[in-house]
C-alpha cells in the first residue's frame, strides 16, 4: 500500500507532468492521474495521450531516490509492468532532482525521466522532449553560448529548440 507521503509526491508529479505535456501542441492530453493501487504493480501514475493522432499510454513511477542503480532497477520493474498494458506504452520515471550525470545516464540507457524541478527527458513516438531548468538566481542559468534572436518569433523558437524558456527582449532604458 502506498503511503500518504508517497501519494503526495505522486500527486505533485501528476501536476508537473500535466504542465509539461500541455505546453506541447503535438500532444493531446486525454487523462492523467494516480493509478489505482493493485498488488504486484509498480505504476504510480497512468495517463492517456495522443501524439500526432496516435494513442499512447503513459506509465509512470515516482521514486524518492535518484541513485543510478535504483533508477535502473525502477526502469526494469516499470518495463515489466508496462508490458502487461495494452497498446503503445511510454514509461517515465519521476525523481526529486535530475542531475546532469543522471540525465546523461537516462539518455544513454533510453530511460524517460522527469524531476520535480522541471527537468525532463522524454521520447514519445517521434516527439522528443528535453527541458532543463535552473534554480532561481543561479549563475549557471545563462546559456553557455550567446543567443541573439533578431525577431520576437525567432526569440520563441530559439528558446524551445534549446530547452530554455523563451527569451525576452532587453529594455535598452534598463541598462
Amino acid at each position: 500500500m502506498i503511503s500518504l507521503a508517497d501519494r503526495s509526491a505522486a500527486a505533485s508529479a501528476v501536476d508537473r507532468l500535466n504542465t509539461l505535456l500541455r505546453r506541447l501542441s503535438v500532444i493531446k492530453l486525454k487523462d492523467l492521474g494516480l493509478a489505482a493501487t493493485a498488488a504486484g504493480t509498480e505504476i504510480d501514475i497512468l495517463g492517456h495521450i495522443e501524439v500526432l493522432g496516435r494513442s499512447h499510454t503513459l506509465a509512470c513511477v515516482v521514486r524518492s531516490c535518484a541513485e543510478p542503480d535504483i533508477l535502473r532497477l525502477a526502469a526494469e520493474n516499470l518495463r515489466s509492468c508496462a508490458a502487461r498494458l495494452p497498446g503503445s506504452v511510454t514509461q517515465l520515471i519521476v525523481v526529486p532532482y535530475l542531475s546532469a550525470t543522471l540525465r546523461a545516464l537516462c539518455m544513454k540507457d533510453q530511460i524517460n525521466c522527469m524531476d520535480m524541478c522541471g527537468n525532463a527527458y522524454l521520447a514519445i513516438d517521434e516527439v522528443f522532449i528535453s527541458t532543463r531548468c535552473f534554480p532561481s538566481g543561479a549563475e549557471s542559468a545563462a546559456p553557455a553560448f550567446p543567443v541573439k534572436p533578431e525577431t520576437p518569433k525567432a526569440d520563441r523558437r530559439a528558446g524551445v529548440q534549446q530547452g530554455f524558456p523563451p527569451l525576452r527582449a532587453r529594455n535598452p532604458s534598463a541598462a
